[in-house]
């Protein structure tokens, strides 16, 4: 990490150890303002809502992704279509095909 400048090495240092302590003694001003902001959304009851409302919905859109995928396994099993299954792992044009072949969106 020695051909990386100062601020970029102070940058990253930040990222790794986002401390009050850390961005009082920061030389570099972008980090103050970015610990300013950091600390400002941390302090945000209304994006802290919206960040647990985000991560909940990320959550159920993982949880049907993989209900989705559970779905057309068992069909492309019951009907020994396996080579189609996995094309469907690699191709995501074609497994979105055989869930609009199967109605499972």
């Amino acid at each position: 990490m020695h051909d990386v400048d100062p601020e970029m090495q102070e940058f990253l240092s930040y990222v790794e150890n986002t401390t009050d302590d850390f961005a009082a003694q920061a030389r570099s001003p972008l980090i103050k303002e970015i610990h300013k902001k950091v600390t400002e959304v941390k302090e945000s009851k209304e994006l802290e809502v919206e960040y647990m409302t985000l991560l909940q919905r990320d959550r159920e859109n993982i949880q049907q992704g993989q209900e989705n995928m559970a779905a057309l396994t068992k069909i492309l099993l019951e009907e020994n279509r396996t080579d189609d299954l996995k094309r469907a792992l690699e191709d995501t044009d074609f497994r979105n095909e055989l869930f609009e072949e199967y109605n499972i969106l």
